[in-house]
């Protein structure tokens, strides 16, 4: 939570452009994901299709097909040991690109990082990669048993307190592109009502994210899994008056490649 406050303040110190929503498509299938654009850029989302969660189930259980997934986690599925040894054994190396914004710039940076041997085997432990951004990219991997703690998720989710408050139907929703790969989406949201802030504005925190993923056979284990493969967030916050509302958003890419043990 104070993270949030922290960004919160920094947005509202820094609100000058008026919001722009974006549901225009990039293309026959693909919309735009999140809410925020930056410098005009707005990010497309990799699903066209949403699928129940049994569907998805049953793709992930044919072992075949890559998979994409889209997902934000407040906290990343628990680890599962056997799957990181798993994952390990076939790649410790992996390359992360990460494209994003800087203040000032108008064009999009790209940094570059070739990380392998322990600091991979700690992200995956973790469940967790820290990007040159300050971000995280939570979720590594997709199992079974990581969908059945995405389901429970919703499920509290739409039981808590403040549910009836939040503009969305669920936490993790389920998708395919048009090559039938797999994609999670996560939504993350905090209302700050005027009432909260003694008097003043509403204003909320919105965060939108996808993950990818593919499927990659593990002889190690009974079934198969699938590994990150990009992972790509909006976020931003929103203060409405009477008059109109302003919000400052940020968009951001993660690309993961994974090198293969020769």
């Amino acid at each position: 939570m104070k993270k949030v406050q922290k960004i919160l303040v920094v947005m509202m110190c820094l609100l000058a452009s008026t919001l722009v929503v974006t549901s225009c498509r990039k293309g026959a299938e693909h919309m735009s994901f999140g809410t925020f654009k930056q410098n005009g850029y707005s990010l497309t989302s990799y699903a066209t299709k949403e699928l129940s969660a049994n569907e998805f189930r049953t793709l992930l259980s044919g072992g075949k097909q890559h998979a994409s997934s889209v997902a934000y986690l407040p906290k990343p599925a628990p680890a599962d040991e056997d799957v990181v040894n798993a994952l390990i054994n076939i790649s410790n190396h992996i390359v992360v690109t990460t494209r994003f914004f800087k203040e000032g710039s108008d064009e999009m940076q790209e940094e570059v990082s070739d990380q392998a041997g322990v600091v991979v085997g700690n992200y995956l432990k973790e469940n967790t990669i820290h990007t040159a951004t300050g971000l995280t990219v939570k979720n590594l991997y997709l199992t079974q048993n990581v969908l059945e703690f995405m389901e429970t998720e919703n499920a509290n989710f739409k039981k808590s307190e403040g549910y009836s408050n939040v503009p969305f139907a669920n936490l993790y929703t389920y998708h395919t592109d048009e090559n039938n790969s797999l994609i999670v989406q996560m939504h993350d949201f905090v209302d700050i009502p005027a009432s909260a802030m003694s008097g003043g504005v509403n204003c909320y925190y919105r965060q939108d994210t996808e993950i990818m993923y593919e499927i990659v056979a593990a002889p190690d284990l009974s079934g198969c899994y699938a590994r990150i493969r990009k992972w790509q967030t909006s976020l931003g916050a929103v203060i409405s008056t009477a008059a109109n509302s302003i919000g400052d958003g940020f968009v951001f890419e993660v690309e993961i490649e994974w090198i293969e043990r020769n």
